[in-house]
């Protein structure tokens, strides 16, 4: 560490704060499926969940060296994991109401397609609208899945995209919820069980 002069503390100690805060979001989602769909959803948001809860076990832990005691901890247990709660049950409303799935092919001309799970949007347009108007008067299929199927990849046609990417925000702010309330119960939760 000595290649990082008066630095090395701070980068032994960023090192350590992230490896505690993967491990603890990891001892707790290891093998989750329910993440959002990647193809909508960049990876980055679990990257800055980890910051997040790994700054936020520092601040427990210095807090717990100093001045916290039992009562601050329960306190904060509480009060994440409700955040933890009811972000899961806003996801798993997102997740039902908001992810469809749409077949596209696996390559480039290929006859063989794969399933894509998308995000849809809040509203549709106003052509999407009519058009799905028009679809249950005449006693067609008039369901969104229908609507994706006939869109031709163009999925602006059915949602606007700032429709889409509202609904994108509020499912990923639930999914870190989620693992930043869940870290930060379980983190306060060992240094309870320690004091």
């Amino acid at each position: 560490m000595t290649e990082y002069g008066p630095l090395a503390i701070i980068v032994s100690n960023a090192g350590v704060l992230v490896a505690a805060g993967t491990a603890v979001t990891v001892a707790w989602t290891k093998n989750a499926n329910w993440a959002p769909p990647q193809e909508d959803i960049p990876k980055a948001p679990a990257r800055v969940c980890g910051l997040l809860a790994s700054a936020g076990i520092a601040v427990i832990w210095f807090q717990t060296g100093k001045t916290m005691f039992a009562p601050e901890l329960i306190s904060i247990i509480w009060k994440s994991g409700s955040i933890c709660l009811i972000g899961l049950l806003l996801y798993v409303f997102l997740m039902a109401t908001f992810v469809y799935e749409r077949n596209v092919p696996k390559s480039h001309g290929a006859n063989t397609t794969r399933n894509q799970r998308i995000v849809a949007g809040l509203w549709l347009t106003p052509e999407a609208k009519a058009q799905k108007l028009r679809r249950s008067r005449d006693n067609k299929p008039a369901g969104i899945r229908d609507m994706i199927d006939g869109c031709g990849g163009q999925l602006d046609l059915i949602w606007p995209n700032v429709s889409r990417a509202t609904a994108k925000l509020l499912l990923l702010v639930s999914f870190l919820a989620v693992q930043l309330g869940g870290t930060i119960t379980l983190a306060s939760s060992s240094l309870l069980l320690s004091t």
